[in-house]
């Protein structure tokens, strides 16, 4: 006997969390020894909690005789707990000058999977910002928070202070964002400190001076201060 008007459907009990490309499959008239087949794509959206999900697959059809069955079957689907840590940007650039404080921006730091992120920390790494610029200071603020619920964002504001006199050069390091309930992510930041070669002598001028003739006498030393960050030859 064959089955008329033979429908498919599909269902879940979530809170709208999951999403189907299609919910409805009419196969019509369904033969003996014949099958409907209906390949279905699930999706779990983003930020769906870990939780069970029970998925339904009902089939109805009328038979010839005019009356209607059906019949059901489920699927469960386990959604796992995925706490995930994303930091923005991937990388920092900037010129330092030293003798002074540099503002760098900021890193944004996600949590982007399905649960909270606990613990959530940011500290530098590697590079060799603190070997060869030990005075330099990376300065994040703040640089930690309880928690960050999924969804949301924890922006972190940078700044380094180069101390004087500081040889130019390129100095690097990683802003590494962490959690206790994830691994973490990297940010990487390039501090380009520029040449310098300034200085200042002291006094600026000797001003009026009147002398009698015949005599010999110091007037004044001449200071003279290398501010800048580079050795600089001299010749007066």
């Amino acid at each position: 006997m064959a089955s008329n008007y033979t429908n498919l459907t599909v269902s879940d009990d979530s809170s709208s969390e999951i999403a189907y490309n299609e919910s409805l499959k009419q196969c019509g008239r369904v033969l003996p020894g014949q099958t409907c087949y209906w390949a279905v794509l699930v999706t779990v959206l983003p930020r769906t909690p870990s939780k069970l999900i029970t998925v339904t697959t009902n089939a109805s059809w009328r038979n010839a005789d005019l009356s209607i069955n059906s019949t059901a079957n489920t699927t469960a689907i386990i959604v796992a707990s995925n706490p995930r840590l994303g930091i923005n940007p991937s990388s920092i650039n900037a010129s330092t000058p030293h003798g002074q404080l540099t503002q760098l921006g900021n890193v944004t730091i996600r949590a982007f999977g399905n649960e909270q992120l606990l613990g959530v920390t940011t500290g530098t790494t590697g590079g060799n910002l603190s070997t060869a610029c030990p005075g330099c200071q990376l300065v994040m603020f703040p640089s930690s928070t309880d928690s960050l619920p999924a969804g949301n964002n924890f922006t972190v504001f940078v700044n380094v202070t180069v101390p004087s006199g500081q040889t130019p050069g390129l100095y690097w390091t990683y802003i590494n964002g962490s959690s206790t309930n994830d691994g973490g992510n990297l940010t990487l930041v390039n501090l380009q400190v520029p040449s310098n070669g300034s200085w200042i002598s002291t006094p600026a001028s000797y001003g009026s001076i009147p002398v009698a003739p015949n005599t010999s006498g110091t007037l004044q030393n001449i200071t003279v201060a290398n501010i800048g960050n580079v050795d600089i030859d001299l010749q007066f």
